[in-house]
């Protein structure tokens, strides 16, 4: 924003200045900035271009203005082109204007002095300056000398530092003028030979200071996602004393986009006259888009280092935002890559993967149909590979291609990943006594925010990425849940709803499970999604093999008993004594 007193109407050159515009003029390209600015039709030197058209500014109806940089001869000069795409070559006398638009040379050594002035009538007074680098001459005898709303005449010029001014608009005024607050400009025009500017914008000394927070100030980028606020203040104070009298405010907010967020700010001042503005903006509604937010001091000088702070605001996903799924026991990375953690059992906590391992499927564990191979090695044999489905699925990722497992050049991070597209490199995974249950925790992380655990009102799904199905899910409903439900809102994979509230999986099979948590759009711009596995271990056997095996004990159990009890009998067998025949007759004697 810049701010000027407009001391008179801006208007063109006349030709008794600038006869150069009494011709047509061609222009000429030399660079990708610079022109010649020819006049064909001019014939002498006073016709032409002049030495002093250097600075000032050629003008044509919609086109783009033309800086003259450097005088040739009185047939051609240099100018700089803003916008040379919206120029054509040749413009008519009278299609064309030039203005003046050069500052009066002492103009601006004048703010560094104070004016004294001290009335004779109510019409006149005297004017003096306090030694400096601006002094009067002769010369500016008729000048205008400007203080707030009052305009005065240069009527006479005593010495350097003394002149007698006659009041022309206004009231006189007395006392002293502090540097800024007065201007000295030529109001008639002066010599033909001598141009001077016939107006002029003063920049005043810069007395403010602009003082944005660390919030503001570290990032000029911010997102916002769907519910999101940030608060930033901003503070400004005046350094020049006696300038700050009046109640209005420093500081000015302006926004680009009102309708992304509601904007709530506050003001607090000191005693010494500093500002502060706060400005909370939050985003409620969903609808992703841009805008500046700008606070600014209209009344500072241009000469100030800073005048006005912009921030651009998108409602959109920040970049930084991420869901994470939480393990509980968290093992340090080189713990979970080469150590041997175990828990308050003395039980392993993690279990290694074996070499090209794929897990289980719904026709049996020894028929794995999943693409995802686990601990890839191409240099070793694929197990379970037994069914012509089992040896058409299973796909490389980064080991495709590759002949051994040290070219898939899996890394560290690699190998602590979770994700489905890192399954070659993954060779552990935490181990779940069966039945396998665990109760998900997930955190939203973001750059320079607290993390948050991921609870009401989000809601997600779950999906087994190897689709494995013999798992259970159980949670409670939360408000937002039953909302949905109650709306009909239908996933398009056909997955089912959970809330973030009391969610537990039960994991009825065995081996690797492995799952992708996605929280549901409208809750976040952002896809937020993370994936786990566990390890499920010491199964019991499958039905009927349990059963099998306890009939086979019972009956080889049953079988064994009445072995040793036909043996022990024909060791201690004693016959009865005979009741019939005779005692003495030998019943095998013939």
């Amino acid at each position: 924003m810049v701010k000027g007193y407009l001391i008179e109407s801006l208007v063109w050159e006349p030709r008794h200045l600038t006869p150069a515009v009494q011709h047509d003029i061609n222009l000429e390209i030399i660079n990708e900035t610079a022109h010649w600015l020819k006049l064909p039709d001019a014939i002498a030197p006073s016709s032409g271009w002049y030495s002093s058209d250097v600075g000032k500014t050629i003008t044509m109806a919609a086109a783009s203005s033309i800086l003259i940089t450097k005088f040739h001869n009185y047939t051609h000069a240099i100018g700089n082109v803003i916008l040379p795409q919206l120029l054509t070559m040749l413009y008519p006398a009278g299609k064309w204007r030039i203005y003046n638009m050069r500052a009066f040379e002492d103009l601006a050594r004048v703010n560094q002095q104070v004016l004294h002035l001290e009335p004779i009538n109510d019409t006149s007074a005297w004017a003096s300056i306090d030694s400096g680098s601006f002094s009067f001459v002769d010369e500016y005898n008729g000048y205008s000398l400007k203080v707030a709303d009052t305009v005065a005449s240069i009527k006479y010029v005593v010495n350097t530092s003394h002149v007698q001014v006659g009041c022309l608009e206004g009231m006189m005024l007395a006392g002293d003028i502090l540097p800024g607050d007065w201007i000295l400009y030529q109001s008639e025009t002066g010599l033909a030979s001598t141009p001077v500017s016939l107006w002029s914008l003063l920049e005043p000394k810069c007395s403010h200071i602009l003082i944005p927070d660390e919030a503001a100030s570290q990032y000029p980028v911010r997102f916002l996602d769907i519910g999101g606020s940030f608060t930033f203040s901003i503070t400004a104070s005046v350094t020049m004393p006696g300038i700050r009298h009046s109640k209005k405010p420093l500081l000015f907010l302006s926004i680009g986009n009102p309708t992304l967020f509601h904007t709530k700010t506050s003001y607090t001042r000191d005693k010494f006259g500093s500002e502060t503005m706060t400005v909370t903006l939050q985003h409620e509604i969903f609808n992703t888009g841009l805008s500046t937010v700008t606070v600014h001091m209209p009344d500072a000088s241009m000469l100030c280092p800073k005048t006005s702070f912009t921030l651009t605001i998108k409602c959109a996903c920040p970049p930084s935002k991420t869901l994470s799924f939480i393990y509980s026991p968290v093992i340090p990375p080189l713990e979970f890559l080469h150590g041997h953690p175990k828990n308050s059992k003395k039980k392993p906590l993690l279990i290694n993967l074996k070499p090209n391992y794929r897990p289980p499927s719904h026709l049996g564990i020894a028929i794995p149909l999943s693409d995802n191979i686990y601990n890839a090695d191409p240099a070793k044999s694929r197990p379970r590979d037994y069914y012509q489905h089992s040896k058409e699925s299973g796909r490389y990722k980064q080991c495709h291609n590759k002949t051994s497992q040290e070219e898939c050049g899996c890394t560290d991070a690699m190998k602590l990943s979770s994700l489905q597209r890192n399954t070659d490199c993954r060779e552990r995974a935490y181990r779940l006594r069966h039945p396998g249950k665990m109760w998900p925790q997930f955190i939203i992380s973001e750059q320079d925010k607290e993390d948050q655990w991921l609870e009401d009102p989000y809601v997600l799904t779950l999906h087994e990425v190897n689709n494995r199905h013999n798992y259970l899910v159980t949670d409670t409903p939360s408000a937002s849940l039953i909302a949905l439900r109650d709306s009909g809102l239908k996933i398009a994979n056909g997955s089912q709803l959970y809330s973030t509230r009391g969610l537990k999986i039960t994991m009825l099979g065995s081996e690797l499970y492995h799952f992708r948590a996605t929280v549901i759009e409208g809750f976040s711009y952002c896809p937020l999604q993370d994936e786990f596995q566990f390890y499920v271990d010491k199964p019991p056997l499958a039905y009927p093999t349990q059963m099998i095996i306890i009939a086979s004990v019972s009956v080889g159990i049953g079988g064994a008993v009445i072995i040793i009890y036909l043996y022990y009998l024909s060791k201690h067998y004693v016959p009865p004594p005979r009741t019939f025949g005779s005692q003495c007759m030998d019943i095998h004697h013939d």
